[in-house]
């Protein structure tokens, strides 16, 4: 059964095929990623930007193309969006110009439901009963407690700290200020950890970098294990680098090099508040999420 998701975030848009037959047996047949920056500049407009709409369209039509050599329609394929979604004033008017003119029907689910999907997606390569896991997308970041078997999410929190946030609050010297109301002390104790999973586009990127990798392969990626200490000599080396200086150096990244000072930074700083020691990279998240639960709850619908 072919099974297809995409995940609309703040900085990238991402297609998933699977040959499914269950949980524990499917195939990839597609896996695309888009960097359209939906998220950016979103905390001082209120609203997405032209271009990145327009880098959307073109992503989302490619991707409908992708679908039809499948035999796969548009409203075949579940289409979820998150925290720029949530937040962006233009947004719905904008999914209706999708639907109307490339057939996907966008369904902008709450961080509850971004939380459970992602849990869901990690869950399909997880080794352990019990773990944390960390999501850090565009503009949020997802913090998910879980229990392996039978699945289930112990809690779950979305805080508006994200790659592309950070990387325009960098810019302009006010990280410290913006982030440290929203990672609390109290966060940092309920989710405190020894071993962090970790998924989603800038923190698989850092695995592939720490391989060394010129083009992106998740078998190599996935189930990376780094212990903390691998992990900050590591980034130190890249924060505060240009994003030319580390896209020569790491071609994979595209679009995406635009962002990576504010994903490292992030990065460390929820690894040192929360006390990890040894992180897990997982190419698995929301995208897998939806496509083996085969729909979307309306309880997580916005």
């Amino acid at each position: 059964m072919l099974r297809a998701s995409i995940d609309i975030g703040s900085n990238s848009v991402l297609l998933l095929v699977l040959d499914y037959e269950s949980d524990s047996s499917f195939r990839e047949l597609e896996d695309c990623s888009h960097i359209t920056s939906l998220g950016r500049e979103l905390d001082k407009t209120g609203v997405f930007h032209k271009e990145s709409m327009a880098d959307t369209l073109i992503a989302l039509n490619e991707y409908k193309d992708i679908l039809n050599k499948h035999n796969l329609r548009a409203q075949d394929c579940l289409v979820t969006a998150t925290e720029a979604s949530r937040v962006a004033k233009n947004a719905k008017e904008f999914f209706k110009k999708i639907k109307n003119e490339i057939g996907f029907e966008i369904k902008i689910i709450s961080g509850e439901g971004e939380a459970y999907y992602t849990a869901k997606g990690a869950s399909l390569g997880a080794k352990s009963e019990e773990y944390v896991i960390m999501d850090i997308g565009g503009a949020s970041t997802e913090f998910i407690k879980v229990k392996h078997t039978p699945f289930e999410i112990k809690k779950s929190i979305s805080i508006p700290i994200g790659a592309v946030r950070a990387q325009e609050w960098l810019s302009e010297g006010i990280f410290e200020e913006k982030t440290n109301l929203p990672f609390s002390e109290d966060i940092k104790a309920q989710y405190k950890t020894d071993e962090l999973v970790c998924v989603a586009g800038c923190m698989t990127s850092i695995g592939a970098m720490f391989k060394g990798l010129k083009v992106f392969d998740p078998s190599v990626v996935n189930n990376l294990e780094l212990t903390t200490a691998e992990f900050e000599n590591f980034i130190h080396k890249y924060i505060g680098r240009n994003a030319q200086e580390i896209l020569e150096e790491f071609p994979f990244l595209g679009k995406r090099a635009k962002v990576m000072n504010g994903g490292e930074a992030s990065a460390s700083l929820f690894v040192k508040g929360l006390g990890v020691k040894k992180l897990i990279m997982s190419t698995y998240g929301l995208r897998y999420g939806t496509a083996v639960s085969g729909e979307i709850d309306e309880r997580f619908l916005k």
